[in-house]
C-alpha cells in the first residue's frame, strides 16, 4: 500500500503510522542516514500525533545541542591561542542523564534486587509493564521521563490497549516502583513522573463482584464434593473460608491442621506471596471446606507437598489459568456477576448476618485493620474463631 503523507511528519502504511523526517544539513554529519524514520506502533491517529510531537521535540532538542551547545567549539576560534585540536567535543543531548540508567536497565536491576523468592508472575508483570511503555512512549533514561510522557503512557493503556482503569493503575504503579527504587538505590534525583497520575474515569472498566447467595453456595458445595477433583475441591475449600484463590492454590499440606479446631495456616511461600501483611492468618475449617481439606490432604504424600498439585507444583502457582477454568465452570451455577472471588464477599455478609464482631471478621478475612488498636495483641483465639465460623456453616 502506498504511503499516505500526514501532518507532523507522520506517514501511514498498512494502517500503521510512521514518523518520517529529513535530517537538517547542518547536523547531517552526525547521522548515518539523511532521514529519520521509525514506527509509531499505533493505528490510532491521535496517539500517533502525540508520539510524533514527542519525537519532534527530542530531535529538535538534539539538533539544537549539536548546533549550539558546544559553545567552546566556535567561540575558541576568536581567541589568540585557538587550536582546532583543543576544541571541546560536542555535548550529547542525553549527557544530563548520563548517570541515569535506561528503563530497561532499571527494570533488570529492580528484578535482581526485589525478585528473590518471587514467583514468575512477578517477573512477568514487570517485563510486561516495560514492554507497554516501550510500545507507547519509548525507552529512555529513567530521569528523562516527565509528566507528559507518563500521561501519554496512561492514555495508551486506556485508549489503545483497552485496559480498565484498575489494570492501568497497576501497570503504572509497577513502572513507578522500578524508577523510584532504582533512583533511590543509585543516588539519583527523585523521579516523580509516575506519581499520582490523574484518571478522568477512575472506575472505568471495573466490574463489581457480587456475593453469592447462600442457597447457591450450598448447591455448589454439594456438587463440588460429589465430583471431588482438584478444581471442584478448590472451590469447596474457598466457599466457607473466604480465601483468595491464590491463597488457596499456594497451600501446602502442612498448612492444613485437622486436629482439634481444624484450620488453615495462611502464610507466604516461595511460590506464592501474600497480598498484604494482614493476609497472614489462621482460618478455621468448617462444613464443606473442612470436607474438601480432608480429601485433599488424603491425596498428599508428604507434608511439604502442594495441597492442590493441579495448580501448584511447589515452584509456581497457576492462579490465572485456575481462575479462568474455575469461573467458567461456576458461571452457569451462580447469578450473573458472581465469580470465585465472590465467595470472599459472601463470607463477610454471612459473618455479618450472624452478628460476628467486625474486628474478628477483618481478622478472618485478612482485611486491613480499621484502627491502630487492632494491631495490638495476638488477636482472637482459634477457639473463638471456630465458634463464629461454625455458625455460618449452618446458615
Amino acid at each position: 500500500m502506498v504511503q499516505k503523507r500526514q501532518s507532523n511528519y507522520i506517514e501511514s502504511k498498512h494502517g500503521y503510522f510512521y514518523y518520517c523526517r529529513r535530517v537538517p544539513k547542518r547536523v547531517l554529519q552526525h547521522y548515518r542516514l539523511d532521514r529519520i524514520r521509525t514506527s509509531l506502533h499505533t493505528r490510532h491517529p491521535e496517539i500517533a500525533r502525540r508520539r510524533a510531537q514527542k519525537i519532534s521535540y527530542e530531535l529538535e532538542r538534539e539538533w539544537e545541542v549539536l548546533t549550539f551547545s558546544a559553545l567552546g567549539n566556535w567561540a575558541n576560534k576568536f581567541r589568540q591561542d585557538y587550536s582546532p585540536a583543543l576544541t571541546t567535543a560536542l555535548v550529547s543531548p542525553t549527557e544530563s542523564f548520563s548517570n541515569s540508567p535506561l528503563l530497561t536497565e532499571a527494570a533488570e536491576y529492580y528484578l535482581s534486587q526485589k525478585g528473590t523468592n518471587r514467583p514468575e508472575e512477578f517477573y512477568g508483570s514487570v517485563r510486561r509493564a516495560v514492554r507497554y511503555i516501550e510500545e507507547s512512549v519509548g525507552i529512555h533514561p529513567i530521569n528523562a521521563y516527565n509528566r507528559e510522557l507518563a500521561n501519554a503512557f496512561r492514555d495508551y493503556l486506556i485508549q489503545e490497549r483497552g485496559l480498565s482503569t484498575a489494570s492501568a493503575k497497576r501497570i503504572i504503579t509497577t513502572i513507578k516502583a522500578i524508577v523510584t527504587f532504582t533512583a533511590r538505590e543509585k543516588d539519583l534525583p527523585t523521579v516523580s513522573a509516575f506519581s499520582a497520575i490523574h484518571f478522568a474515569e477512575p472506575n472505568k472498566g471495573s466490574i463489581l463482584r457480587k456475593p453469592i447467595p447462600v442457597a447457591h453456595i450450598r448447591k455448589v458445595q454439594t456438587e463440588c464434593l460429589a465430583i471431588a477433583d482438584d478444581p471442584r475441591l478448590t472451590i469447596a475449600l474457598i466457599s466457607n473460608t473466604g480465601l483468595r484463590l491464590a491463597e488457596a492454590l499456594g497451600l501446602q499440606a502442612s498448612d492444613v491442621v485437622l486436629t482439634d479446631n481444624p484450620h488453615i495456616i495462611v502464610q507466604p511461600h516461595p511460590w506464592r506471596r501474600l497480598k498484604t501483611a494482614e493476609s497472614e492468618r489462621i482460618v478455621p475449617l468448617v462444613g464443606a471446606s473442612l470436607s474438601a481439606a480432608k480429601l485433599l490432604i488424603s491425596r498428599c504424600r508428604a507434608l511439604s507437598a502442594p495441597l492442590i498439585p493441579k495448580f501448584c507444583d511447589g515452584k509456581s502457582t497457576k492462579a490465572n489459568s485456575a481462575s479462568g477454568a474455575l469461573n467458567k465452570w461456576l458461571k452457569p451455577r451462580v447469578p450473573d456477576g458472581c465469580v470465585v472471588h465472590s465467595f470472599r464477599h459472601s463470607l463477610r455478609d454471612r459473618l455479618r448476618n450472624v452478628e460476628c464482631p467486625t474486628e474478628l471478621i477483618d481478622e478472618l478475612g485478612g482485611w486491613a485493620k480499621a484502627s491502630v488498636g487492632q494491631h495490638y495483641g495476638e488477636g482472637h483465639s482459634i477457639e473463638m474463631k471456630s465458634q463464629w465460623m461454625l455458625k455460618i456453616s449452618e446458615d
